[in-house]
């Protein structure tokens, strides 16, 4: 299962929780055209979902956890990473420098150790290096996947296997 959706070439996202709401907020970007669609955008069509959500009273919907990371270019041009939860009925999000959301089967603080360590000493495989650390703690953690690497000089992200 392919874990980062590519949105158009500077525009991506990966979502933990409830897969249909996934589904929806992609289908709702292709209603209106993927390929114009920045950060800011995008996080505009998650937040009309849960708005409709809202005013529908679907409260089995509104129940449900959803976790996503937004990444690529901005609505001014600059390159923006967006962390967003929607949990116990209240959605939430900021533009941050970096994202950690750990498994429910691994603490917090034993995913920073790894994330922090792998940041300073192996950034070229950091990506790779800390799934792989996690994965072999969790369960549920696969110590294979996807990343999405944004490049701010030509403005495009690119998708590779692990």
């Amino acid at each position: 299962m392919q874990k980062v959706t590519v949105i158009n070439e500077h525009l991506a996202f990966a979502a933990a929780g409830n897969a249909a709401i996934e589904k929806a907020v992609t289908i709702d970007s292709e209603k209106i055209g993927m390929g114009g669609l920045n950060a800011d955008f995008f996080l505009k069509v998650i937040t009309d979902f849960y708005a409709r959500i809202e005013s529908l009273q679907l409260g089995v919907i509104a129940a449900m956890p959803f976790c996503a990371i937004i990444a690529g270019k901005s609505s001014d041009g600059m390159s923006k990473l967006i962390s967003l939860s929607y949990m116990h009925g209240k959605l939430s999000y900021k533009t941050v420098p970096m994202a950690l959301y750990p498994p429910f089967d691994v603490s917090m603080e034993d995913c920073a150790q790894i994330f922090v360590r792998n940041y300073k000493l192996n950034r070229p495989n950091f990506c790779e290096r800390t799934t792989a650390e996690i994965s072999a703690l969790s369960k549920v953690v696969s110590p294979t996947g996807h990343k999405w690497e944004f490049h701010k000089k030509t403005g495009r992200g690119i998708l590779t296997e692990f």
